[in-house]
């Protein structure tokens, strides 16, 4: 059954009510847990979806597999369509994205047609302004999970979860251990404050 457009789930409700302590077992490093609430904005040129809620739902269960020793998980707290921009043709359209993010503890993620920053790319987290994630509607099954570590504030790193896509060598589909230790450090602050730290944008 799909879900209504910017209807809040009851489940994420209730994780907002509880200040977003988490569940379930994490490593024994990992001295607590985190459930973030994912806001997505999915283009909606003419009125279409540009993806279906498989397309989302799979990329949320491989990120929660991703991230699960890093006391982070993810679930889809409200789904908006994106009327503008539906692509992004230039750097300037992401600027009409982070307008639109909530920035209270949410993770904004822009699903759009098409996505162009000095090159096609998959994805890119954020904006000189505001932090959220943008992928096109053909990035692959990992890239939300890559953007994602963006967001908790990994750089890019060979041989991992968050190589470049044009490095050269074997990709890794996981995070190092010392990944998973800082992505556990933002989401703290994240989760205390509701405010990522600062940076850069990453693709």
């Amino acid at each position: 059954m799909e879900r209504a457009p910017g209807v809040v789930l009851a489940t994420c409700a209730l994780m907002l009510a509880a200040n977003l302590t988490a569940v379930g077992p994490v490593r024994g490093d990992v001295p607590r847990s985190w459930v973030f609430p994912l806001r997505i904005h999915v283009a909606t040129p003419g009125g279409a979806a540009t993806v279906t809620q498989a397309w989302i739902d799979e990329r949320v269960v491989v990120a929660n597999d991703r991230f699960q020793h890093t006391g982070v998980s993810f679930v889809v707290g409200e789904q908006l369509p994106l009327i503008d921009p539906v692509a992004i043709r230039r750097p300037g359209d992401i600027l009409g994205l982070a307008s639109q993010c909530d920035h209270r503890r949410w993770i904004d993620v822009f699903v759009v047609e098409s996505l162009w920053i000095r090159r096609e790319l998959s994805g890119s987290c954020g904006s000189s302004s505001a932090r959220f994630v943008t992928v096109a509607r053909s990035a692959g099954l990992e890239v939300v999970a890559h953007e994602l570590g963006h967001f908790f504030d990994l750089r890019h790193a060979s041989g991992t979860l968050m190589q470049d896509a044009e490095s050269s060598g074997r990709v890794a589909h996981v995070f190092s251990a010392r990944q998973e230790a800082e992505i556990t450090g933002a989401a703290r602050r994240f989760a205390a404050t509701g405010l990522p730290a600062p940076m850069s944008v990453g693709y």
